[in-house]
């Protein structure tokens, strides 16, 4: 009678491949001199390894960002720190992955460009910030009443001369 035995098969030696990093798992590589400069935009190390963490992600979902140029990734990558827009948040910041033809030595070449796209989040995230935005209440409101399809509430403008007398007239009547 054959009685099983206990023993593994042993396994042979193989050493695993050594392959070369694409451009994105190069720039998001916490080293060098683009990392240094993410740290920098980004204000700290933590924050800098969090959004180069995203950016990978965003290449595993998106396979042909690992061919695109090292400059027009870089670029992308940049722009989101300084404009401290979030990819991980939806609709907030992509990085597209495009097609263009550019010339080398005369001749058509085509190359894989990363492209920053803003998305409505990273959009309404600028505007908010911007200095140049006086009230922003009343874009938040407008941009409530649009995506509920409320009536917008306009108020007649008042002339100043009749302004006065309103006043006088609702301070005696009690009502201010």
């Amino acid at each position: 009678m054959n009685t099983p035995t206990t023993e593994v098969a042993k396994r042979p030696a193989i050493l695993p491949t050594t392959r070369e990093h694409t451009t994105l798992e190069y720039l998001t590589m916490a080293r060098g001199a683009f990392y240094r400069q993410m740290v920098d935009a980004t204000g700290s190390e933590q924050a800098a390894k969090a959004l180069l963490a995203e950016f990978l992600n965003q290449g595993r979902r998106l396979p042909d960002l690992h061919a695109c140029t090292t400059d027009s990734l870089g670029y992308a990558m940049m722009r989101a720190a300084a404009l401290r827009l979030n990819p991980a948040i939806p609709n907030e910041y992509w990085l597209i992955p495009r097609n263009l033809k550019v010339k080398v030595d005369g001749r058509d070449t085509w190359i894989k460009s990363a492209e920053p796209q803003y998305g409505y989040g990273g959009l309404r995230k600028l505007v908010l910030r911007s200095p140049e935005v006086i009230d922003r209440d009343e874009i938040i409101c407008t941009a409530y009443r649009r995506q509920y399809h409320e009536p917008e509430i306009r108020v007649a403008a008042i002339p100043a001369d009749r302004l006065g007398p309103l006043i006088k007239r609702l301070e005696a009547e009690g009502k201010i």
